[in-house]
């Protein structure tokens, strides 16, 4: 191997050091330092660029089926706002007994009081799922929707708080 002289022209000043550096080394060394930097730089792109690309590229399926279950979740929600949309307006007192109805099933863990249009419900330890099927009862049975909630979980795994509804109420 012939030694290609460090002119101005072969590259910048700063490496003119490191290039008569690189020429003081036999032509076996050279070959191992290039190998060995050739090895560095592979394992670094693999790190930084290959290995990332592969592991999202694994992780995508999974990822995909719990969009799609959000998806269908939105979807399903979206086509019951609507049909709860396009019912019919209650008369004022088949709301107001729908609700009590309602109130009334959750025993002494609830209490109403009406205001108008709106009416306070106060919860007293109300477990989750008792709570979300009245949610659902008052939204299907007296049209009312949720406009306010303050809301802790208790020690007991339940609800304690107050709900302020909206009745939706018509002619």
């Amino acid at each position: 191997m012939s030694a290609v002289p460090a002119t101005p022209a072969s590259g910048p000043a700063w490496a003119a050091p490191l290039r008569a550096r690189w020429l003081q080394f036999a032509p076996r060394e050279r070959l191992a330092l290039a190998v060995m930097a050739w090895a560095v730089g592979i394992v670094v792109g693999w790190l930084l660029l290959i290995s990332p690309a592969l592991k999202t590229l694994r992780e995508a399926p999974a990822k995909q089926q719990v969009v799609d279950a959000q998806f269908d979740e939105m979807r399903r929600l979206a086509d019951e706002a609507r049909g709860l949309g396009q019912q019919p307006r209650l008369p004022p007192a088949q709301a107001v007994a729908a609700l009590n109805a309602a109130v009334r099933r959750l025993g002494d863990k609830a209490r109403l009081q009406m205001d108008g249009d709106r009416a306070t419900v106060t919860l007293q330890g109300i477990p989750g799922a008792e709570f979300t099927a009245f949610l659902a009862e008052i939204r299907a049975g007296a049209r009312a929707r949720p406009l306010e909630a303050k809301l802790l979980r208790n020690a007991a795994q339940g609800y304690d708080g107050t709900l302020v509804l909206g009745l939706a109420v018509g002619l």
